[in-house]
């Protein structure tokens, strides 16, 4: 019963109500819709991070302005209470000065918060007050058969809880603002979907009335891989600082970075991710910073050598 009203008051308070489930946005902004999106404060906002999440948050930025939507409506958040589980590396100084990093970094992508609402994740206290009152429905079951918990259970390399329960707070983050739709890709569909059975629980045992969310697909933000392992996500917590192009990179770095990209020792350029995984990232990276697709690039360039493929894709990143 304690949990039925402290959940009840919660929904009631955040003034969560049912929707019409919806999954893109091709005709246009819906009466209704409302998007939710955030990025960890960790390491330094490379190209994946950019083509991935921030380019269409721009560009939703745009369609949203365009049609008619009022900027509270388009919601992206700087989710700090994430990146705390790195705590004890980064220190809270560390993570504060990441914290106001990232904030400019969207700024200077374009994000204008005249547009959107842009906040601070650990400045709105119920983000954190919500995801306890979600723990308490979520099933162990359902966060154990993750991909991102098996692989950090059978490592065994963390001790740290919040690695393995952030996704109740991602769920938490979500249903607070009665988010429609949110984007994410590939590898971040099973925290959506988590976050839509841990509101049907709530909904359905605790009587609440928590939006459930939509996934918001754009088949334009590619999923970019690590320039020395193309089988690897780009990731900011990777050592090794060869295997990404941060935004903050100067024109000489990024020429140097894309010149030393793992290929591989067959001739020409073509697209198969499955064979030439290297390859293929360097090909698809090419394709998404010029708005192609990738079979376009590997045609253009079918008969390049590597280093005149690289030095140009390099030129077209610089622009």
């Amino acid at each position: 019963m304690i949990a039925r009203r402290a959940l009840r008051a919660f929904a009631a308070r955040v003034g969560a109500v049912p929707h019409a489930p919806m999954s893109s946005l091709s005709g246009g902004v819906k009466a209704g819709a409302r998007v939710f999106s955030g990025i960890q404060p960790t390491g330094v906002i490379h190209l994946g991070n950019y083509l991935g999440a921030i380019r269409q948050w721009v560009t939703l930025q745009e369609s949203w302005h365009a049609g008619g939507a009022g900027r509270e409506s388009l919601i992206f958040s700087v989710v700090d209470l994430h990146a705390m589980t790195n705590i004890r590396s980064t220190g809270s100084e560390g993570l504060h000065e990441s914290t106001e990093r990232t904030a400019a970094a969207l700024l200077a992508c374009g994000i204008e918060p005249t547009r959107c609402v842009l906040f601070r994740q650990s400045d709105v206290l119920e983000h954190a007050h919500l995801s306890w009152l979600l723990s308490c429905v979520a099933s162990m079951g359902s966060l154990s058969r993750m991909t991102q918990f098996k692989d950090k259970r059978d490592s065994g390399a963390s001790e740290v809880l919040g690695l393995f329960a952030y996704p109740v707070l991602q769920a938490a983050d979500i249903l607070l603002y009665n988010a429609t739709l949110v984007p994410v890709g590939e590898d971040q569909r099973q925290h959506l979907e988590l976050a839509r059975d841990i509101a049907l629980r709530a909904n359905s045992t605790l009587g609440t009335r928590f939006v459930v969310p939509e996934v918001l697909v754009s088949a334009a933000a590619p999923r970019v891989m690590s320039l020395v392992d193309g089988q690897k996500k780009m990731s900011k917590s990777e050592p090794n600082d060869r295997s990404r192009i941060n935004i903050t990179d100067s024109p000489e770095s990024i020429v140097a970075k894309i010149k030393r990209a793992a290929t591989d020792t067959l001739s020409g350029i073509t697209y198969d991710a499955d064979a030439r995984p290297n390859v293929s990232n360097l090909v698809e990276i090419f394709a998404a910073v010029e708005g192609c697709a990738p079979s376009a690039i590997a045609a253009r360039y079918a008969s390049a050598s590597t280093a005149a493929f690289k030095a140009e894709l390099a030129d077209a990143i610089v622009a």
